[in-house]
């Protein structure tokens, strides 16, 4: 699993809880994104090597990246490496607001399948994982 987590210690210790946040390195999901952050959750980003793009993101907003947990995966090819860390972290919460925006995406039948994917099929797999997990409370799907 390939994942950078820039941690303090409170975070460490388990004293944050967490918040999953698909699409968090754009638009509605970067938003979301940074006022979980401002509201003192840590923020658990899936991301397709874009790590660059969420970064500099990030600093523009001046946000402290010490409490984000950045996971490298393909949500339509791989979700494990995310299931992983919610599995092993106190996640309260998820957003799902991971998207395809392409010029034409609808037009284009294998397009619409993913977009499809990823805002039914990926959610479901995530709030299932998300149940499990003793601290959960509450998921958002934003499509």
């Amino acid at each position: 699993m390939k994942y950078v987590c820039l941690m303090t210690e409170n975070i460490k210790n388990g004293e944050m809880k967490f918040v999953v946040v698909t699409g968090g390195a754009r638009r509605i999901g970067l938003a979301m994104a940074t006022r979980c952050l401002r509201m003192n959750f840590g923020v658990i980003i899936p991301h397709r090597n874009n790590l660059r793009e969420i970064e500099s993101a990030i600093e523009v907003g001046h946000i402290d990246k010490t409490k984000i947990i950045f996971v490298e995966c393909d949500l339509l090819k791989n979700v494990s490496p995310l299931l992983s860390i919610i599995e092993t972290y106190p996640v309260e919460g998820l957003i799902n607001s991971a998207a395809i925006f392409e010029e034409g995406f609808a037009d284009d039948s294998i397009n619409l399948a993913r977009q499809t994917g990823l805002n039914a099929f990926v959610p479901i797999e995530l709030i299932s994982a998300l149940s499990e997990n003793p601290s959960a409370k509450w998921a958002v799907n934003i499509s």
